[in-house]
């Protein structure tokens, strides 16, 4: 029997994915040690995410003992934000999620990812989207406002000036100093701008969603009603 597909499983499959090529990043490439905390504060975030995950799968698991066993271990571990050499237990979460995709076909997914959940789709697509922005936004910031601007040498701050940016908020109390600084911040603000409205039409879909439903009973009642006339119908031509 297939298993069923959900956009909450692609989410956590691209937050595997986020996570796994964190540590491959600071492996290829040098970073400074306040950008590195950048990554590793975001880290956090991410391991609550997990550890939430986690105790959904195993309070929905049937046999939440053989969960355990197989795969509930490696969900765990790679939930603890502490040891850095634990974030490649992810890897399996990444495996798991794919071994499912490889179950349904495409059509089937996109079909039920972006036709039948188009909000929850685009709720967790915004949810990922800040993510990456806010934690690639800060890494790039200190990149080039770090020795210049005062306001922006931790990593506190750069995430600070991240969040404050991305949803548009905006104090003023710390601002990039560089051109390329102050492309990122317009770049960033034009995608909090975006997930904003991704937000708002959430919640409005979700307000609305009774109603649908509704809608969709009483069209499901009538074409059944309809289904059963054509019957009589039928059934009154062949005796005549």
């Amino acid at each position: 029997m297939r298993r069923a597909i959900s956009p909450y499983h692609l989410f956590m499959l691209a937050l595997s994915v986020y996570a796994v090529g964190v540590p491959l990043a600071e492996l290829l490439h040098e970073f400074s040690a306040e950008q590195v905390r950048v990554f590793d504060q975001m880290d956090y975030v991410l391991c609550a995410v997990f550890f939430g995950d986690f105790c959904i799968s195993l309070s929905r698991a049937p046999d939440r003992w053989a969960y355990l066993k197989k795969w509930g271990w490696i969900d765990l571990i790679s939930s603890i934000p502490f040891w850095h050499w634990l974030r490649w237990g992810r890897i399996a979460r990444v495996v798991f999620i794919f071994r499912l995709l490889s179950e349904l076909r495409g059509r089937r997914i996109m079909n039920e990812v972006a036709v039948q959940r188009r909000a929850h789709s685009s709720f967790l697509a915004a949810g990922l989207v800040s993510v990456v922005v806010m934690s690639v936004g800060a890494v790039l910031v200190l990149e080039f406002e770090s020795g210049v601007n005062p306001d922006l040498v931790r990593a506190e701050d750069a995430l600070w000036w991240a969040l404050v940016t991305i949803t548009t908020v905006g104090y003023g109390d710390v601002a990039p100093l560089t051109d390329p600084g102050r492309i990122i911040a317009s770049v960033m603000m034009c995608c909090g701008v975006g997930l904003f409205g991704t937000f708002t039409a959430f919640v409005a879909a979700w307000f609305l969603q009774p109603a649908e439903q509704e809608q969709d009973q009483e069209l499901a009642r009538l074409r059944r009603e309809v289904r059963d006339v054509r019957r009589v119908l039928d059934d009154i031509a062949r005796r005549l």
